[in-house]
């Protein structure tokens, strides 16, 4: 975290990368990472103060990262450690961004107590994902045996976080992005994009917080 940056660098990036190169060096040649949606760098603790510079939303794996804080960075290092060590010695591997990651008690909460109405703009694109949907995403790519020698790959929920249609919120709170996206948002749909994971291993997630 930002004020613990030293500690929070060396912990996430040097010890994913301690792993991996024991990993190699054991012969393992499958690795996988658990990155975090802050590797986008558009999540959280944006030290500049400067708004987040979308280009396309949902927003996806294209997106250039742009990481400000030790947290966000770590994370983009460590899969960029994942993609030299397949470069380099022909591993698999893959990191994997979560959203949010809610456990099941909070969702049963979420749902017992309703989503309140939307009233500001967020930039965490009002994501989440069940603890539930990330283990099974993680196993239908263990079970991939075609996965690609390095990929990076989103897991969130099918939809967000508020009662709202995305598209209302867009128009509502940034009418700015409306013209940024780049594929039809029906209903609920998350401004995260999934479809990385689901093309890549069939990753559905099956848990929901509306119809």
């Amino acid at each position: 975290l930002p004020e613990i940056g030293v500690e929070t660098f060396r912990a996430n990036a040097l010890g994913t990368f301690v792993a991996i190169d024991a990993a190699q060096r054991s012969g393992v040649r499958r690795f996988f990472c658990a990155s975090s949606i802050n590797a986008y760098g558009t999540f959280f603790w944006r030290l500049s103060g400067q708004p987040v510079p979308y280009t396309k939303l949902p927003l996806n794996e294209s997106f250039p990262p742009i990481p400000e804080d030790p947290y966000s960075l770590s994370k983009l290092v460590n899969e960029e450690s994942c993609a030299a060590y397949h470069r380099a010695y022909g591993m698999t591997t893959a990191a994997f961004r979560f959203a949010g990651v809610w456990s099941h008690e909070r969702y049963e909460q979420a749902l017992a107590t309703g989503l309140p109405p939307t009233t500001a703009w967020s930039d965490d694109l009002y994501q989440w994902v069940h603890v539930g949907d990330v283990v099974a995403g993680l196993r239908q790519a263990l079970e991939r045996a075609d996965l690609p020698g390095f990929g990076v790959y989103t897991l969130g929920a099918g939809d967000t976080r508020c009662p709202e249609p995305t598209m209302e919120l867009l128009q509502r709170l940034r009418p700015d992005l409306a013209a940024t996206v780049s594929v039809p948002l029906p209903g609920r749909a998350p401004l995260l994009s999934i479809d990385h994971a689901r093309q890549s291993f069939g990753y559905e997630p099956g848990y929901r917080l509306g119809a």
